[in-house]
């Protein structure tokens, strides 16, 4: 239940990130300090839209490794439920991955950007690595 709490609350939190973005373009561009203050500005707030989407992905792979428990453990009449909650955690931590990727391009630090891409690779792996397991496993169980 938190965890589906903490999802919900990050869709608002991504809406907030980006229009930070958006403040941040349409500061004033007519002066070379204007244009200074609008670039860090501008790469301060895509650094915090980064760190949304990354724990997005935290979230989801926590909650595949909660639903990898369940289809272990859990009733067998879940099985279905909890591959497709796999699938449906998978695609979360896909796309919360692209929107990592979309605001790395823009960003000087080089340094900061390929930790977060590294973290996110790291993670969209183990995501994808459980969910397969799941589902090998879900399948196996339900053809029996």
């Amino acid at each position: 239940e938190e965890l589906r709490e903490q999802l919900a609350n990050l869709f608002e939190e991504d809406s907030n990130a980006f229009d930070g973005i958006k403040a941040a373009r349409a500061l004033p561009k007519e002066t070379p300090d204007q244009i200074a203050e609008r670039q860090k500005a501008i790469q301060a707030a895509t650094k915090v839209a980064i760190q949304v989407p990354l724990k997005t992905m935290r979230a989801c792979a926590n909650a595949i490794r909660l639903a990898a428990v369940v289809a272990e453990k859990g009733n067998a009449t879940a099985l279905s439920d909890v591959g497709v909650a796999a699938l449906v955690l998978e695609a979360g931590a896909h796309g919360a991955r692209l929107n990592v990727l979309i605001n790395l391009g823009g960003l000087v630090d080089r340094a900061f950007a390929d930790s977060c891409l590294a973290e996110a690779d790291a993670m969209m792996a183990q995501v994808c690595g459980i969910k397969e397991r799941m589902l090998s496993d879900i399948e196996e169980r339900l053809q029996q």
